[in-house]
C-alpha cells in the first residue's frame, strides 16, 4: 500500500503525535484508526488504535505518555497477498 510509511511511529512518539498520525491517515487514503509502532530497524513491534487512545483519555491518564507505555504489543498480522475477504475469514470473532 502506497504511503503506509505515514502510519509508522517510533517508540518515543508521544500520544498526541500518534493521534495526529491516525487523524491524517484518512486524508492520505490509508487505513483509518491505526498507527503502526516500529523499532529503529523498521520492524513491527506494536500498534495503537483510536480506541486505545480513547481508553487512555477516559482513564484520565496523562497525554504526554510515550507510545511504548500504551501500545498493543500483540497485533494480528497477515501476509500481504491475502484478500480482504480472506483476512476477514481468519479474524477472531
Amino acid at each position: 500500500m502506497e504511503g503506509v510509511n505515514n502510519l509508522l511511529v517510533g517508540l518515543d512518539a508521544k500520544l498526541l503525535d500518534v493521534l495526529e498520525v491516525i487523524e491524517n491517515a484518512k486524508f492520505l487514503g490509508l487505513p483509518k484508526g491505526l498507527a503502526i509502532v516500529v523499532n529503529d530497524e523498521g520492524q513491527l513491534i506494536g500498534t495503537v488504535t483510536d480506541g486505545d487512545i480513547r481508553r487512555i483519555i477516559l482513564e484520565g491518564r496523562q497525554l504526554d505518555k510515550v507510545v511504548s507505555e500504551f501500545m498493543q504489543t500483540d497485533p494480528i498480522c497477515f501476509e500481504d497477498t491475502l484478500s480482504i475477504q480472506e483476512i476477514n475469514s481468519l479474524l477472531p470473532i
